[in-house]
């Protein structure tokens, strides 16, 4: 079955000249949304199954609720998929079901009890990635788990009580990309801590010195995500976007998160001879 077969009579797919750079945009609408670029369009058009939901009481919402964090590719998806990809694909299942549940993202389509989740598990997933999840406002107060579960009753109770279950509300993809931003943010702050651990054990294992292991692996590491992202940007035809972001993304991380890193992480005493040693203070040398 092909994709557009896929769509219903109100469905429809349009490829249009968007006019910039002589590239083609396609368009795409499907359950309620449009949808753009081929990677879109094709979720579209085969992973997000459309569900009619009129009420709580019917099983429907927690089929559409599992359709949105399907994690897995179908079965003629993956019976096409080479033995790299297939293993890829089933290494990916869990961690991609835990960035939708605790990413929002405007290239779904609307879905009430998505949203619902997203008000626990995303409040939740915050305070942990940055390590404050039991920190105590003040002395004799509960963590601040319990302060975001609350906030995250009060948000799921206005939710519940005025959105529709299939209407997409105006504002639904401006705020989903705001708040996507931000849990991204989140899931590199932690996966960063993480990296940073399991360097920090091979240092101590090895006996490498931790500036030698910065210089080398963390340095190389901290630069492939840019190399990748600058080279798709350029591909999508904005060279300059890309020469622009190779200078400003290392020196924004430098400016900003090496002053926060400083001030409100154990590490900053270590951060500080390093630079000592170097070139951000000249007068120490």
């Amino acid at each position: 079955m092909s994709c557009v077969d896929m769509f219903s009579d109100e469905e429809e797919v349009e490829v249009e000249d968007s006019g910039d750079e002589g590239r083609e945009e396609e368009f795409a609408y499907a359950h309620g949304t449009v949808f753009t670029s081929h990677d879109q369009v094709s979720l579209a058009a085969t992973e997000i199954e459309h569900v009619e939901i009129t009420t709580w009481r019917s099983s429907a919402w927690v089929w559409d609720l599992l359709n949105h964090l399907k994690s897995w590719p179908s079965r003629e998806e993956f019976r096409e998929m080479n033995i790299f990809s297939k293993i890829l694909a089933v290494i990916k299942i869990i961690p991609v079901f835990f960035f939708k549940m605790t990413v929002p993202s405007n290239e779904m389509s609307w879905c009430k009890s998505l949203f619902l989740l997203h008000c626990f598990a995303s409040i939740q997933f915050a305070l942990f990635a940055i390590q404050i999840i039991n920190k105590k406002p003040f002395s004799g107060s509960p963590g601040l788990w319990l302060y975001g579960l609350g906030f995250s009753a009060i948000l799921a109770a206005i939710g519940m009580y005025f959105l529709p279950f299939r209407k997409e509300q105006k504002y639904y993809k401006e705020a989903y990309s705001y708040l996507g931003f931000l849990m991204s943010i989140a899931w590199i702050y932690a996966t960063s801590n993480e990296i940073v651990g399991v360097i920090t054990m091979i240092g101590v294992v090895t006996g490498l010195s931790m500036e030698l292991l910065g210089l080398t692996i963390m340095a190389w590491s901290n630069c492939i995500g840019d190399i990748v992202a600058d080279i798709a940007v350029v591909k999508q035809g904005f060279p300059k976007m890309a020469m622009a972001a190779a200078i400003g993304g290392p020196l924004f991380s430098e400016l900003t998160f090496g002053y926060v890193d400083q001030k409100f992480t154990k590490g900053g005493s270590v951060m500080i001879k390093v630079r000592r040693c170097g070139a951000f203070n000249m007068g120490k040398q």
